[in-house]
């Protein structure tokens, strides 16, 4: 497997955008569910990317203005290449990558150092789906079959068996596969089982 996934600290951390088109826009709403802050070069900025950086304006620097293949790259620590031009986007591939800088080709990502995967989250839950690139809207249909389904866990049950598993883990209990059965049972039977371990 080339692209592993893998979950980063996103607290200060900056996403340098080279380009501000509805790709971008997407991948900004997107990288908003972390803590990056972004930093965007281009000559036209989408009107969605302007109302981001409007709602979130101590996460967002614009700065409006042409670039090229002589562009210096400011500190920052992934690179999401969005000019829609693919030869200027391979000249700045190549200086990003010189610079040690991770990069995302979103003209054409076959070769990029990462992806972004639909994120799916339901409170301590986060279930991460990619298909490299290859078909965007099949990763989205199959993250809304899983939204679905996470929509229809029984949360209050899952936070008795948390609670159950840390008073095990105390007393020493390895208790993986016997949760697994206690998750079978209904919430009244969990809520005696937990009232038991306090005695």
């Amino acid at each position: 497997m080339r692209y592993f996934p893998i979950s980063i600290d996103s607290k200060d951390k900056i996403c340098l955008f080279l380009g501000a088109g509805k790709i971008a826009f997407r991948k900004i709403r997107s990288l908003l569910k972390g803590n990056f802050d972004f930093l965007v070069f281009a000559k036209d900025i989408n009107e969605n990317i302007k109302l981001l950086s409007e709602t979130y304006p101590e996460r967002f620097v614009i700065n409006i203005g042409e670039f090229d293949e002589n562009f210096i790259f400011p500190s920052c620590d992934f690179v999401f290449l969005a000019s829609g031009d693919e030869v200027l986007n391979k000249k700045l591939f190549k200086k990003a990558q010189d610079r040690n800088l991770w990069v995302l080709d979103l003209t054409n990502s076959s070769d990029s150092d990462f992806y972004l995967r639909n994120n799916i989250k339901k409170d301590f839950i986060d279930i991460s789906i990619s298909t490299n690139g290859k078909l965007p809207f099949l990763s989205k249909m199959i993250g809304d079959d899983i939204k679905k389904y996470l929509d229809g866990l029984d949360m209050e049950k899952i936070s008795l068996i948390i609670n159950i598993r840390d008073k095990l883990k105390v007393k020493g209990v390895n208790s993986r596969g016997f949760l697994q059965d206690l998750y079978r049972k209904d919430r009244k039977f969990l809520d005696k089982y937990l009232e038991s371990l306090d005695e």
